[in-house]
């Protein structure tokens, strides 16, 4: 605890299992590494193909990193440094054999600094088109309001870099773009920081040490994925937020082909 904040960590599997403020809680549980995303319509074309036609793509890519982010903890260890408490976990990634090291420096002054480093496995080659890597946040009911210096106000993706960098205010309802299927929407690249709060203003500021992108919605993923129309969902009263170092494009030269998927570059 700090001087206004508490932490709760799990000892076992070293994630972050509440963060409140003024004894008010604004995390339920993150952040996770996360290394997929819902499928695109674009994602899909794009590996509907036989593999002997997808050059390109010869393992699918999105069943693989859905399950990437279960990691098993090796080693887990607190220790003070410096005006900080460090909470370090070094996991496996044991579905495509990489590891990651996370570190959380919690500080008297109610901040947090979270860092990732990911190592790949001697198997990285075939894993290719890592969809995303970031985190993956639940933040408390009443959290449902989004202000961010970046791209906006329509969602953006690093092929998708189209709108203009300012300061911007929605709501996390607001930010889902509504597709002919639900599928990844409302992502926003190039953020310096980001504040989700509530009716009162309190809530969390979120910064990085290079621009980041976000998305927020009212549903689990899981939700998403199995849901053929928006009317389907159902909103629940959380926040799911991810914080990404990046996510990959989104493609589209077509919807049935290789050309579905983003360029190399991309």
């Amino acid at each position: 605890s700090g001087k206004d904040c508490f932490v709760l960590f799990d000892l076992l599997d070293g994630l972050m299992l509440e963060f409140g403020y003024h004894g008010q809680s604004f995390v339920s549980a993150g952040p996770e590494v996360v290394f997929s995303r819902v499928p695109t319509d674009n994602d899909l074309g794009g590996t509907r193909l036989p593999s002997e036609t997808n050059k390109r793509n010869k393992i699918p890519f999105l069943p693989i990193w859905n399950g990437a982010g279960t990691w098993f903890v090796q080693e887990m260890k607190h220790y003070e440094e410096g005006q900080a408490h460090v909470v370090y976990i070094h996991a496996e990634l044991p579905a495509i054999g990489a590891h990651v090291e996370v570190q959380f420096h919690v500080y008297e002054d109610d901040k947090i600094n979270v860092s990732y480093m990911y190592t790949p496995g001697d198997q990285a080659e075939a894993y290719a088109f890592m969809p995303r890597f970031g985190t993956k946040w639940v933040l408390a009911p009443g959290l449902d309001q989004l202000e961010w210096y970046g791209r906006g106000l329509d969602e953006t993706y690093v092929d998708r870099a189209v709108e203009p960098i300012g300061i911007y205010q929605q709501s996390v309802s607001d930010n889902w773009t509504e597709y002919s299927r639900p599928q990844e929407n409302g992502n926003h690249i190039d953020t310096r920081w980001l504040k989700v709060y509530g009716k009162e203003g309190y809530g969390l500021k979120f910064t990085g040490k290079i621009p980041f992108a976000f998305g927020a919605n009212h549903y689990t993923k899981s939700s998403v994925m199995q849901a053929s129309y928006s009317y389907q969902l159902k909103a629940q009263k959380e926040t799911f937020l991810n914080i990404d170092h990046k996510q990959m494009g989104i493609g589209g030269y077509d919807s049935w082909s290789p050309n579905a998927l983003p360029q190399k570059e991309y």
